[in-house]
C-alpha cells in the first residue's frame, strides 16, 4: 500500500487518493456518525436531558475521552490540508457529539449498539490498513499509531458491551 498523504505546500488543500481500507473504514464510520446524528435527534425529540447513572454514565465517561480526543483531530486535519479528511473528521466528530448528548438523556438501545458496532468495525479495518502499510501519522512510529487506534477499538468495545447490560 502506498503512503496516500503526498508531500504538499502548506498553502493549498487537496484531496488525497485513498486505499481500499481506508474507503472501507470511512464508510464503517461515516454509518456509525448517522447513528450518533440520528441518536441526537431523538434525543431531544424526547425533551429529557439528564445524566445517567450506572453503567449509561460509564459510557458517556468512556465517549467523552474519546469524542474529546477526536475533536483534537479537527486541529491536525487543519493542518494536514486534505479535503476527504477535514469533512470526514468533522462528520465523525458530529456523530461522536451527538451519540453523547443523547447518551446524556439516557438514550440506549440499538442506535448506541450500532453506533459502537459500526466504529469498532471501522478501527479493526484502520488497524488491517497500519499494520499493512507503511502509512504513518507525522512520522510517528507504528506501534504508537496502532496503540492510540487500539485504544479507540477498547473504548468502542466497552461502550458496545456496556449497551448490553443497560
Amino acid at each position: 500500500m502506498a503512503q496516500n498523504y503526498p508531500v504538499h505546500n502548506k498553502e493549498g488543500w487537496y484531496l488525497a487518493r485513498m486505499d481500499w481500507l481506508e474507503w472501507q473504514e470511512t464508510v464503517l464510520k461515516l454509518g456509525a456518525a448517522g447513528c450518533g446524528i440520528a441518536a441526537f435527534s431523538l434525543a431531544f425529540a424526547a425533551d429529557r436531558l439528564a445524566l445517567p447513572g450506572g453503567w449509561g454514565l460509564v459510557q458517556l465517561v468512556i465517549l467523552a475521552v474519546m469524542s474529546l480526543g477526536l475533536f483534537g483531530a479537527v486541529f491536525e486535519r487543519l493542518d494536514q490540508r486534505e479535503i476527504g479528511a477535514m469533512v470526514f473528521v468533522v462528520v465523525n466528530n458530529l456523530g461522536h457529539w451527538g451519540l453523547l448528548l443523547a447518551i446524556a438523556s439516557g438514550l440506549g438501545g440499538g442506535l448506541v449498539i450500532a453506533f459502537s458496532a459500526l466504529m469498532l468495525a471501522g478501527e479493526i479495518t484502520k488497524l488491517t490498513f497500519f499494520a499493512k502499510s507503511n502509512f504513518t501519522v507525522r512520522n510517528s512510529p507504528k506501534k504508537f499509531v496502532l496503540a492510540i487506534v487500539a485504544m479507540f477499538a477498547l473504548g468502542y468495545t466497552a461502550i458496545l458491551v456496556l449497551a448490553f447490560f443497560i
